[in-house]
């Protein structure tokens, strides 16, 4: 009874990133019953490896982890690709994983975007999403789902020390979820202060020394 009640099962999954079709792929792998949809608020998958977006990678991001442990089961990466991959590389080997793996048996709604996620009485959800490409410019839509897979990443929200002066007199504050280069910014040769020393951080700085910053 437990299996069949598995088999039955309508799933949501919130985001099209890599964390977003590898969950697909599994879950249509062992419960090949279970419909399964994809919402993506963007036109195609890749997440923030999509370096297009606006939220998306930097201009200079590499993979700070090797391949060889970034590899997903059943895809190995081009023989050619770098030990630490740009995010181009990652960005592609991610939408090839997808065509290869996100079959017609998924259903994908792209250009759509969550907007509320509510359990019902008989603890099922109701995911209400506003789809761009609904006629008349855009439309807000519910679907039943008996489970629920977040999978829209931690890295598009900003956020910023408590006081932080979002004044003029204290010239530009940036975010580096919005950062994706120093000459977008136009940050040539002025005194910058990047707070924080981790990933995204060195990576802003050693971008910054480019503009002689």
């Amino acid at each position: 009874n437990e299996y069949k009640s598995y088999l039955r099962m309508d799933i949501v999954i919130i985001g099209g990133g890599i964390s977003g079709i590898v969950q697909a792929r599994w879950l249509l792998e062992f419960a090949r019953s279970a419909r399964i949809t994809i919402i993506e608020q963007e036109d195609d998958f890749g997440g923030v490896w999509d370096v297009e977006r606006p939220k998306g990678v930097m201009n200079c991001t590499k993979c700070n982890v090797s391949r060889y442990s970034m590899e997903l089961l059943g895809l190995p990466w081009p023989p050619d690709t770098p030990n630490y991959p740009s995010h181009t590389a990652v960005m592609d080997y991610i939408r090839s994983y997808a065509e290869k793996y996100i079959t017609p048996d998924i259903n994908v709604l792209f250009s759509c975007t969550v907007i509320d996620v509510a359990m019902t009485e008989n603890a099922s959800y109701l995911v209400t999403y506003h789809s761009d490409k609904a006629s008349g410019g855009g439309a807000n839509c519910t679907i039943r789902a008996t489970h629920v897979v977040i999978a829209n990443g931690h890295s598009s929200v900003p956020h910023y020390p408590i006081g932080t002066p979002f004044d003029k007199e204290f010239g530009h504050i940036s975010h580096a979820c919005g950062y994706k280069s120093y000459k977008k910014l136009g940050l040539f040769n002025k005194k910058v202060l990047v707070i924080g020393l981790s990933f995204s951080a060195v990576d802003v700085a050693v971008d910054l020394t480019k503009g002689n910053t």
